[in-house]
């Protein structure tokens, strides 16, 4: 028998079939703090063997440590491990929910429980071969690993990276997906007056007296004029930049959703007019001013394409944010022949760097499979550091410093996309 799981029942299954063996085997790539507590692996005396991938910079070192003294050589590391298995001898429960606070709790998780005999004796033989592909983890590796990501805090990010959406969506590539998040460029243009004025008399009894103000301060205009052929996603966040094609200057322009879910006729062709509610966040992540920077010269970058024009709703861009986000347009053109095997190995070396990096700039020299790159950090106390292509260590995931760093800045350009293509 096979039961879909989501939310708090995945733990509830994992505590359920762990309780009931004297035998667990788990393959879990990341363990947060508390997990093994969580999980009440050690409510009782049973055997317990551990697979993870400590090289990932997502497991909490203090549970491994604990783990390791309960342990011994029955908790080992298999690098790349990104699996969620939790099997005993009756039971198995397989999903994508990591031991941890996220995985458990704050995260949209969904799972599999497995009753099967079967089913359950071909995972075994799975988790047999991953046991013997894997090593044991000791307290010197440990102390080796990446500084942990910290996946099991209360939803935060890795120590040393800001709380920002593309800092998220660089830890987590999929977690933009399931947001509803599209990015709106629209020509710069005022707004008919008779319009205007309805709208301020509306929001007289839409929106509080402190919202009005604080629209009134930011000289924000809370609607949106809707033709009757645009379909809009009701239920979607709006980032919007206003767009003068003729200075080619982008303004940012809020985030927004819509207040309600029908509009307000007006005397412009069957255009409809919509009250919204502004927004800071994405997915409860801050929008930062440096999310708000990097993705305006992104776009700056997309509308340099001369096929992008101005439709009949006046916009220049409407477009899911993950898919923007990932377009090669949104990069200097010369990335597009930067091998993404070589962009993963630098991303990959930036997340377990251990230094918080407000930016990677790639030299844009060469055939673009071995390119040197620098790390800009974050915080006025730390330099820049230039790493050489050439020197890559795949044990270890670490690149060299190259020595007497990158001579000439200008063939540096700016790697947007810090995650892998879609």
């Amino acid at each position: 028998m096979q039961v879909f799981l989501y939310g708090s029942a995945i733990l509830e299954a994992v505590k359920g079939i762990i309780s009931k063996s004297d035998v667990c085997d788990l393959a879990v790539a990341y363990w947060g703090k508390g997990a093994a507590k969580r999980m009440q692996i050690f409510a009782k005396k049973r055997k317990v063997r551990v697979i993870c991938d400590p090289w990932s910079g997502a497991c909490n070192k203090d549970e491994l440590r604990e783990l390791r003294m309960k342990l011994g050589d029955d908790l080992r590391h298999l690098r790349g491990l990104h699996s969620k298995v939790y099997l005993t001898r009756a039971s198995a429960v397989v999903g994508s929910a990591n031991a941890s606070t996220r995985g458990f709790v704050h995260n949209h998780e969904a799972a599999v429980r497995v009753d099967d005999a079967a089913e359950i004796a071909r995972i075994e033989q799975w988790f047999k071969s991953k046991w013997e592909d894997a090593k044991p983890l000791t307290l010197e590796l440990i102390d080796q690993a990446p500084d942990p990501s910290d996946f099991n805090s209360e939803d935060a990010p890795a120590p040393g990276v800001a709380e920002g959406v593309f800092d998220m969506m660089t830890q987590d590539p999929s977690w933009i997906h399931s947001k509803g998040v599209k990015v709106l460029v629209y020509a710069s243009s005022a707004s008919d007056a008779a319009v205007i004025e309805h709208v301020e008399e509306v929001a007289k009894t839409k929106y509080t007296e402190a919202e009005r103000k604080a629209y009134e301060a930011e000289k924000l205009l809370p609607f949106f004029e809707v033709h009757p052929d645009w379909k809009i996603s009701p239920t979607d966040r709006y980032i919007c930049f206003a767009y003068d094609h003729t200075t080619k200057k982008l303004e940012w322009d809020g985030i927004w959703s819509f207040k309600e879910k029908t509009g307000r006729k007006t005397d412009n062709d069957g255009t409809e007019v919509y009250l919204l509610t502004h927004h800071s966040d994405i997915g409860k992540r801050p929008f930062t001013d440096e999310d708000r920077q990097r993705l305006k010269e992104m776009i700056e970058n997309f509308l340099k394409d001369p096929s992008i024009t101005e439709d009949k709703f006046g916009h220049y861009i409407e477009q899911n944010f993950a898919a923007l986000c990932s377009d090669p347009r949104c990069e200097d053109p010369w990335l597009s022949k930067l091998d993404e095997a070589a962009r993963m190995r630098i991303l990959r070396f930036a997340r377990i760097i251990g230094k918080p990096i407000k930016k990677i700039m790639v030299g844009n020299q060469g055939t673009g499979a071995t390119p040197n790159f620098r790390f800009v950090f974050r915080g006025s106390g730390n330099q820049p550091a230039d790493f050489s292509g050439l020197r890559y260590d795949q044990e270890t995931w670490r690149f060299s410093k190259l020595p007497g760093g990158i001579k000439i800045d200008e063939h540096l350009v700016r790697l947007y996309r810090t995650w892998p293509r879609q």
